[in-house]
C-alpha cells in the first residue's frame, strides 16, 4: 500500500518577482551607509519594499514567501532578523500620496 505526502514544495514564479525586482532595485540605496537600504524587503503580505531613504515604492501581490526577507538583487542573498522600515506606515499620507499605479 503507497501513502501519498502532501507536497510541502511551493515554487515562487520568477514571471512576476524578476520584474518587479527590476523596478524595486531603482529605489535602493547606492552606498553602503545604510546597508539593509541596499536591499528589497519581501513582506509577508506578498509586497515588495524598496527605499534609499528619499525615494520609496511598495509593489503588492508578487511573492508568496512566509516570512520577511531582505534580498540583495545584486548578489540574489538573503538576509533576516533585521527591522527594515515600514513604509507602508511612513507612505500612509491619505490622498497625498505623490504616485500611485
Amino acid at each position: 500500500m503507497s501513502v501519498a505526502l502532501k507536497n510541502e514544495i511551493e515554487v515562487v514564479g520568477r514571471e512576476r518577482l524578476t520584474p518587479a525586482l527590476e523596478v524595486a532595485k531603482k529605489f535602493t540605496a547606492g552606498s553602503q551607509s545604510r546597508p539593509a537600504l541596499t536591499y528589497v524587503a519581501l513582506k509577508e503580505n506578498g509586497e515588495i519594499h524598496a527605499t534609499d531613504s528619499h525615494r520609496a515604492i511598495v509593489l503588492k501581490n508578487i511573492h508568496s514567501y512566509k516570512e520577511e526577507l531582505l534580498l540583495n538583487h545584486k548578489t540574489l542573498d538573503l538576509m533576516k532578523g533585521y527591522n527594515y522600515p515600514d513604509i507602508s506606515r511612513l507612505l500612509d499620507v491619505g490622498d497625498h500620496k505623490q504616485s500611485s499605479f
